[in-house]
């Protein structure tokens, strides 16, 4: 799927996708991830709390299992620490990380990103509010 496709369809008209967004070996090494946590009795949210957020109130990093796009794009998740909740809003999330945006664009050679959160239907991951950013071209 064209990034363009996905903002159209899935954000701006906000209808659910059907596919898979990540390929393959992305999807195989996500849902192997879920089982050894499950094995393990460790909530997915307790772990990003632990091994993501490390107390802080929020993390900007690459998402480990990303959403496939035709064209080259990098796939980096806003991660909020839930006591910090209310205070982190996509445009407050977006004015946070900015330098980190504007160096992201500029080293990997895109000129376009977009930022949003998945609507609930669509999230893997509900215990811990989140946004996504997909830089693109």
């Amino acid at each position: 799927m064209k990034v363009n496709n996905y903002i159209k369809n899935f954000i701006n008209l906000n209808i659910p996708f059907l596919e898979i967004l990540r390929t393959d070996s992305v999807q195989t090494k996500y849902d192997d991830h879920i089982k050894k946590l499950k094995l393990y009795n460790i909530k997915i949210e307790d772990y990003i709390k632990i091994n993501l957020l490390c107390g802080k109130e929020y993390k900007f990093c690459l998402n480990l299992f990303p959403y496939n796009f035709e064209e080259p794009t990098l796939h980096y998740v806003f991660w909020i620490d839930p006591n910090f909740n209310n205070k982190y809003n996509l445009k407050y999330s977006i004015k946070t990380v900015e330098c980190e945006i504007n160096k992201i664009k500029c080293e990997n050679g895109f000129n376009k990103y977009i930022a949003y959160e998945n609507p609930e239907a669509a999230k893997s991951i509900t215990g811990i509010k989140h946004f996504h950013f997909i830089f693109y071209n």
